[in-house]
């Protein structure tokens, strides 16, 4: 087989692996993610190495792992993607995400950071800082440590108060 033979083979799979990544798109952001996972492995699957948006698939699996509570891996996924590809507003929203979902706050803030340097008006990333709201400057306790176990009991307490209460 010469090299003429695999670039439309090549552009074929991308082709494919782009209609299956739409489709699980979709299924993730109506909240299926069931469905999603693996329209997602198929689009990673099916894609070249060298497609252009197969670190992004990788990146949005990633999410959806951890949507279904394999945040571990899940968040491994999206840091993958985050490290080789640092440039790309969708992976470094979603790496920002599951550091917030998997309770990273500082590294969920950094890969905010990175985003706002390329995109400084992400609708993404500004809806993702306002759920994330404002770290109080003191504990809830002042005199103790903010981090006894005390001032992290009451502290998770209020914020679901407050977030249930919106």
């Amino acid at each position: 087989m010469n090299g003429k033979d695999t670039a439309p083979n090549e552009a074929s799979r991308d082709n494919k692996s782009s209609q299956l990544f739409t489709q699980g798109l979709d299924n993730y952001q109506r909240g299926d993610f069931h469905s999603a996972v693996p329209l997602f492995q198929q689009s990673i699957n099916s894609s070249s190495q060298t497609h252009p948006d197969r670190l992004k698939y990788e990146s949005f699996y990633g999410m959806t792992l951890i949507r279904l509570n394999y945040k571990h891996i899940g968040l491994e996924k999206c840091r993958i993607a985050a490290k080789i590809e640092s440039d790309d507003s969708d992976i470094l929203l979603n790496l920002a995400e599951a550091e917030f979902i998997t309770g990273n706050r500082l590294a969920s803030l950094q890969a905010l950071k990175n985003l706002k340097a390329i995109n400084p008006e992400h609708l993404g990333a500004r809806e993702l800082r306002k759920r994330m709201g404002k770290r109080h400057k003191f504990p809830v306790i002042p005199f103790l440590s903010r981090d006894n176990a005390l001032n992290i009991a009451l502290g998770k307490w209020l914020y679901k108060n407050r977030i249930s209460q919106n």
